[in-house]
């Protein structure tokens, strides 16, 4: 591996155990919140054992939502990259854990503020589940193939060091407030900071190529389809549909119509196409080459017509023809 190969993994690695280290630290960072903070703060009209089960049961909304996020983000991974869905993980994470840190209290706007907490634990949830696989797979991806369980570990790290990292930031702001302070304001603090996440997810946009093999998938997706708009036969009936005026339809090269089309109709053909119709009217117009057989009562060619064409009204003749 040569060395600008390694120094670009070394920053995709490192870029990843960031983010998944501050992104599990928000997950986890609620964890020691609902248990002491929670529950006086959002659920205070309960008694303290009723609103600590409370507290815990959106805590568990994030692991409910944990494999919902997975799936979303898994297949629009697939789709629009790696490194896109990553960035939006992220900032989803970024901004439901800073939301948190600014939502008004139960004694503020009542229930609805237990309410907004799921719903922002919810999104949490989303984030995590979409945003662990999207940084694995950008490392893994990205690696050597004979350095990808190396390089992989950058990115699983962050879940230990995302669990440290919340329990020294309360044990911190908890140290440097006074109880009443922590309660009122101060619990706040740890969740403001997660507003880092979203500028870690600006870097990433900017300065990370998506993977290898997302390209490669998306190539071969690119390929595949052209080859298959190539080479697929269409009905007629599928093509053009009924109109009160005339309808233009374009027929891309080494495509073939077959059917029958009862309106009068204009079809223009790029490249070689294989056609076979029965119309009242049709005007043909051919930039490429085109063969096959056309019944029809009135018809104007424009170009290379090579096959049988039967018309018992007006036949109209422009350019090369019919060969």
């Amino acid at each position: 591996m040569s060395n600008q190969v390694q120094s670009n993994m070394r920053r995709v690695a490192y870029t990843a155990l960031a983010g998944t280290s501050i992104e599990w630290y928000d997950f986890f960072l609620y964890g020691a919140a609902a248990a002491l903070i929670f529950p006086t703060v959002f659920f205070g009209e309960a008694s303290p054992s009723t609103a600590l089960i409370l507290s815990f049961l959106t805590f568990a909304a994030g692991f409910i939502a944990r494999p919902i996020g997975g799936i979303i983000f898994g297949h629009f991974g697939d789709r629009i990259g790696r490194k896109k869905t990553l960035v939006i993980a992220l900032i989803l994470m970024g901004v439901s854990s800073t939301l948190i840190g600014l939502l008004p209290t139960y004694a503020m706007i009542g229930v609805t503020a237990p309410i907004l907490l799921t719903t922002l634990r919810f999104a949490q949830g989303i984030a995590i589940g979409g945003q662990w696989g999207g940084a694995m797979l950008l490392v893994t991806e990205s690696a050597p193939s004979n350095q990808r369980g190396y390089y992989g570990a950058f990115a699983q790290a962050g879940a230990p060091a995302g669990v440290i990292l919340a329990n020294l930031e309360f044990i911190i702001t908890s140290a440097l407030v006074s109880d009443e302070s922590f309660l009122a304001w101060g619990w706040r603090i740890p969740f403001l900071a997660s507003a880092l996440l979203i500028a870690i997810s600006m870097y990433i946009q900017l300065n990370l190529e998506d993977t290898k093999a997302f390209k490669e998938l998306q190539s071969y997706k690119e390929n595949h389809l052209k080859d298959n708009n190539l080479n697929e036969e269409k009905s007629a009936s599928d093509v053009f549909r009924p109109s009160k005026g005339n309808a233009k339809v374009v027929i891309g090269d080494g495509v073939s119509i077959t059917g029958e089309i009862k309106k009068a109709d204009e079809v223009q053909i790029d490249g070689e196409a294989d056609v076979t119709m029965k119309t009242d009217n049709i005007v043909i117009g051919i930039t490429g080459k085109c063969k096959g057989n056309v019944e029809t009562h009135n018809a104007d060619i424009w170009g290379s017509f090579d096959g049988d064409l039967k018309a018992s009204g007006t036949l109209t003749i422009q350019e090369q023809g019919i060969a």
